[in-house]
């Protein structure tokens, strides 16, 4: 079928708004009656309120990409779905803020976001960089000595087990590697990066050319560090690479409203489950953890922070410049204050944090650092196929819903998936494209539906020729 834009704005806003209601009925009806004591209550919302949020809500969809064919499509719409929308839901449905500052962090939620969106427009080719790659062997090789370095520094450290730990058992595991961390922090850089980068590159790779082995050996990978640390998001992490790789095994782009709809699925499964078996667990286990926690945390943390003093990052890279007021780090202080739990980490995403440390203008701050980041990321996978591209920036469009974006580009992996992106030869991934007859180049130039697709085929073009310069 012809891809149309009236008829995909028409499913975007479907989904989104079928999106909003699933979220709704979920929380109130499956989120909040068991875990009010963690305080996710719910009031009954007012009606000009909660419209005009809705309203916001509806506003960015009307310009969000059309199309998941670059990375940053997919980045904007699962934090479209896991972070902004809980942000301008949960928060006011808790009363966690002040109508007032409710209202007001609605709108600079969808003014950054809005910006963050139309900078991810910005096409590739508006920048004159080159992008200089490395062969083969050297990339593959990185590859190794990272990996080597990882699970090196786990063994080094007695992190290693050969058990895996329940969904039960994760904090206690989780605080044994904290601890283990404590000696070590090399390892507590790496171990994310290894987990968030290069496995999922690993599997990618092997998903695409079909070496299965490659496939086992990335799982594994994942296996050892879920074992190790008890990540809840690297356990997930197999399931979804291998959904992402069967949506887009053709490395071919996508209409966006996959993304709302699948998060529709994902909810109402998880309730009907639920439904059968008397139980709030798996909707706990996914749409609590992955989108109601971090739009009530985004909340909580503008609570916090704008009764206190800011926090300025000085508990971080400005300690030099600036004097910190509170004991602990900003997650802590949040989890003390709001949960009154001050052993927890209660981590907040981007707008959370930035405004935690800059107020409004922090929240502007961490959305500018995000667009960068979409424009290079964009940038630097031109001629990677579709496929490899996307799945290497699942964990990481999970890990920004959950982490402000300073944390996530150095400890979280965005910073070596851009180098990665960069460096990355692109006659690895030909000997599929040789197996699978591309299509002719003319067939490859005809004008595009929107900018997105254009930028999908100078990928195609890209690829030939890196294919064409390898066989050469």
């Amino acid at each position: 079928m012809p891809f149309r834009k009236e008829h995909a704005r028409i499913l975007v806003f479907a989904g989104t708004l079928t999106l909003i209601a699933a979220l709704h009925f979920s929380y109130q009806y499956l989120i909040a009656p068991f875990y009010s004591y963690a305080k996710l209550t719910y009031t009954s919302p007012d009606p000009l309120i909660y419209g005009l949020l809705i309203v916001l809500i509806l506003a960015m969809a009307l310009i969000m990409p059309l199309r998941l064919a670059r990375p940053s499509d997919f980045v904007l719409w699962v934090l479209y779905a896991v972070m902004v929308i809980p942000s301008m839901m949960i928060p006011y449905l808790t009363r966690t803020l002040g109508t007032t500052t409710q209202l007001m962090m609605a709108f600079v939620i969808t003014a950054c976001f809005s910006g963050v969106i139309l900078a991810a427009r910005i096409p590739d080719h508006a920048f004159r960089a080159t992008i200089r790659t490395v062969s083969p062997r050297v990339f593959w090789l990185g590859i190794i000595l990272f990996s080597a370095a990882t699970y090196g520094g786990l063994a080094a450290s007695g992190a290693i087990k050969f058990a895996i730990p329940s969904l039960t058992q994760v904090y206690d595991v989780r605080a044994q590697f904290s601890d283990y961390l404590a000696n070590n922090r090399v390892v507590g850089y790496l171990v994310p990066n290894q987990a968030n980068v290069i496995n999922p590159l690993v599997i990618a790779t092997g998903l695409y050319l079909r070496r299965w082995w490659m496939v086992i050996v990335g799982m594994l990978g994942e296996l050892v560090i879920y074992a190790a640390a008890a990540y809840k998001t690297v356990l997930f992490a197999i399931p979804v690479l291998l959904i992402v790789a069967f949506v887009f095994r053709k490395s071919r782009p996508r209409q966006s409203a996959l993304i709302p709809w699948a998060f529709v699925g994902v909810i109402s499964v998880s309730a009907l489950i639920d439904a059968a078996l008397h139980t709030p667990w798996i909707t706990s286990l996914f749409t609590r953890r992955f989108m109601d926690l971090p739009g009530f945390l985004t909340g909580a943390w503008v609570s916090v922070f704008s009764e206190g003093p800011k926090a300025l990052f000085a508990y971080s890279f400005l300690s030099k410049f600036f004097f910190y007021d509170y004991a602990t780090p900003p997650a802590y202080v949040v989890a003390a204050q709001v949960l009154g739990s001050p052993e927890t980490n209660a981590n907040a995403n981007l707008f959370g944090d930035g405004y935690a440390n800059f107020g409004w203008w922090g929240m502007a701050f961490e959305s500018a650092i995000l667009a960068v980041v979409l424009v290079l990321a964009n940038k630097f996978s031109r001629g990677i196929p579709l496929m490899i591209v996307i799945q290497l920036f699942v964990m990481a469009s999970i890990t920004l819903a959950n982490t402000s974006v300073v944390t996530a580009l150095l400890t979280h992996g965005l910073v070596v998936s851009l180098i990665v992106l960069a460096a990355a030869p692109r006659s690895i991934w030909a000997e599929r494209s040789r197996r699978s007859h591309p299509p002719p180049v003319a067939a490859m130039t005809t004008p595009s539906d929107d900018g997105a697709a254009s930028w999908w085929q100078r990928s195609k073009l890209a690829a030939v020729a890196a294919r064409q310069n390898h066989e050469g």
